[in-house]
């Protein structure tokens, strides 16, 4: 029986030995491959601005620990909405957050390098905290995310960069901008 797509058995593309229904599925195949490797490279840039402010952020949720604890809740209640809502309105602009666990081995490293990066910098703030004063974990806070978060983004970019030239996606020179 003959569908709308013709015979099976008249059809090259059903054909495993036909060499356009091979060259056909490599094609299609490559797209995927391209269309993924695209998914997790295009992030749009955060901007100047994105670091220092979660630096900030950070330095406020930080100082509210040596506030009134009725103080401290508001202060922390405030800055996680403010968060929240960078984190939301990125999210709405992307489309979606990065899944580093399907994202390509050279971005899941620098992804585990960010994460290292940000545990010591919490194990070097609470340090502080503890055995310096409030403000000085504050302002290392402050410090340390603003240079951890854009030591990332510029890491994260020129990684995708690199992925893409290396796919074929884009020529080595675009890869440098």
């Amino acid at each position: 029986m003959e569908s709308e797509y013709g015979d099976p058995a008249s059809n090259s593309a059903f054909d495993p030995a036909s060499n356009s229904a091979t060259s056909s599925a490599q094609t299609h195949l490559d797209a995927l491959r391209r269309a993924e490797i695209l998914t997790h490279t295009r992030y749009p840039k955060l901007g100047w601005w994105y670091p220092p402010t979660f630096g900030v952020l950070g330095a406020i949720y930080v100082a509210g620990y040596a506030m009134p604890i009725w103080l401290g809740l508001l202060v922390w209640g405030v800055t996680t909405m403010i968060a929240g809502a960078g984190i939301g309105g990125y999210v709405k602009r992307r489309g979606v957050m990065p899944d580093i666990r399907r994202a390509p081995a050279a971005l899941r490293r620098q992804a585990i390098l960010f994460f290292v990066a940000y545990a010591v910098a919490i194990a070097v703030i609470v340090y502080l905290y503890i055995s310096v004063a409030w403000w000085a974990a504050s302002l290392a806070t402050l410090v340390l995310l603003t240079v951890i978060i854009g030591w990332y983004e510029a890491r994260y970019h020129s990684t995708a960069r690199q992925i893409e030239v290396e796919a074929g996606l884009i020529a080595p020179a675009q890869g440098l901008q």
